[in-house]
């Protein structure tokens, strides 16, 4: 009976020692921490950091099997980037560990690239470490900026296009506002600008969301850079490229004038053209258009001339023809947009002509006497255009016929802008030419109208 109860005692005894010397074993050991020396592991509670913000924290576990060494060790962690938090140092001895466990949590810095964290256990004599490695982007990579759909449209001034940002969790605070900059490529309705300028906007963060703005883009064709940063810290931002694509001049512009015949505009010096201006395609309101006139007609008043308009986007010039007999040119320009409307000015004759000699006698050899065409247009109104050819002819009744005498300089004249002509009559060398006593007919015509002429008659002397 003594020796039953001798035999359970023993064996009770034997299970306690070996669940005793079981106790001895690690306990809560990763599964895929086998090394007898150190394993360093991310806690489950947090996540790998992406992002070099200054801010995100994660704890680290360093685990130390009890088999790894009888001596005092000490498990040192060190980081490429940012620095422990409320850890001198960074290091714990091995037995103030529970369950040979030792914690830090590091809060990441703020430079970008490749960087590890390092645990190394050691008890004076040698040493084991493990690392983990990661890359953290740059912030500036985590404020984004999107359009709505497209980074490309036309540049009607009309169109809209949204701009988002989003920025790390971490970095979100209700007091903090995301600023965009529009640069050329359009503007905000609610600007911020002191000076009255309204191409960047200022807007608060939006928790879990993005930041939203809406751009009005430009009449201005091009390649622009759009700029978000956080506040106004510029070492938070990113940028965002579009492009804004020109309009066809005919879906910009419609000019009409008053008259059917655009071809036969009289080089008269008098007559107002009205050409009446459309701006299509594109949003008008507050934008400046330049008339600019040349050649044979003037705008009248400013040439050229900036006009802002109104959401009617029309505008009306007059333009008053010159007396040239030239090509006509009027320019239109709004933003990248530009088209020229051309055409030419035709002749305009005079329906009278006036002859006034500078005397009323001639020596029959060798003498000169100046005359003087005035010309008009009459009753058609107007100015006779300038360069318009008038011809001269001196004859003399001889036997009858009338022969030609003298001779003219120039052989042909033009008119000037003061509807006149000038022209030297000069008697001939030759005294068998011109009969003494017979008036000389002194005649100017148009050419190609012969009609319209006017003559008087100059006294031959000795």
């Amino acid at each position: 009976m003594h020796s039953v109860k001798y035999q359970i005692t023993f064996l009770l005894f034997f299970l306690l020692t070996l669940l005793a010397c079981d106790n001895d074993d690690d306990f809560g050991l990763p599964v895929n921490c086998e090394s007898n020396n150190i394993c360093l592991e991310i806690d489950s509670g947090t996540a790998l950091p992406d992002t070099a913000d200054g801010v995100t924290t994660i704890r680290l576990n360093a685990f130390i099997p009890k088999k790894a060494s009888k001596a005092r060790s000490i498990v040192r962690f060190t980081t490429t980037t940012g620095s422990f938090i409320n850890v001198d140092n960074a290091q714990f001895p091995k037995d103030t560990a529970i369950n040979g466990l030792a914690s830090v949590v590091l809060k990441v810095g703020t430079v970008p690239g490749p960087h590890h964290v390092k645990a190394t256990v050691s008890d004076g004599t040698e040493s084991h470490s493990d690392r983990i490695d990661f890359n953290l982007e740059a912030i500036q990579d985590k404020v984004l900026v999107l359009t709505s759909s497209t980074d490309t449209l036309a540049a009607d001034g009309d169109s809209e296009m949204i701009l988002s940002a989003m920025v790390p969790n971490a970095f979100f605070d209700n007091n903090r506002k995301i600023t965009f900059f529009a640069g050329q490529a359009g503007t905000f309705d609610n600007p911020i600008n002191q000076d009255g300028s309204n191409n960047k906007t200022s807007l608060p963060l939006v928790a879990g969301a993005p930041t939203t703005a809406i751009l009005r883009i430009s009449t201005t064709p091009g390649n622009y850079t759009i700029r978000a940063t956080l506040g106004e810290d510029v070492s938070y931002s990113c940028e965002h490229r579009i492009t804004l694509t020109p309009l066809a001049n005919e879906d910009v512009f419609k000019i009409d004038f008053d008259t059917t015949d655009l071809n036969n505009l009289p080089a008269d010096g008098t007559t107002l053209v009205t050409a009446k201006i459309t701006i299509t395609g594109i949003n008008p309101f507050n934008q400046m258009l330049t008339l600019e006139s040349s050649g044979a007609w003037n705008l009248v008043g400013q040439n050229p001339a900036n006009i802002t308009l109104n959401r009617s986007g029309e505008t009306t010039a007059f333009l008053r023809m010159t007396q040239d007999i030239d090509d006509c040119f009027l320019t239109a320009s709004i933003g990248a947009n530009t088209t020229t409307i051309s055409t030419r000015s035709v002749e305009t004759c005079p329906a009278f002509i006036r002859l006034v000699p500078a005397a009323t006698s001639v020596r029959f050899i060798e003498d000169a006497v100046d005359l003087k065409a005035y010309l008009s247009r009459g009753s058609e109104g107007g100015k006779v255009s300038t360069n318009v050819p008038i011809e001269f002819e001196a004859t003399q009744l001889q036997g009858g016929i009338e022969k030609p005498v003298g001779f003219f300089d120039p052989p042909i004249t033009r008119t000037t802008a003061m509807e006149e002509a000038d022209i030297r009559f000069t008697t001939t060398s030759d005294s068998a030419q011109i009969l003494i006593g017979t008036d000389i007919k002194i005649s100017a015509f148009l050419p190609q109208k012969p009609s319209i002429r006017d003559s008087f008659f100059i006294r031959v002397e000795q």
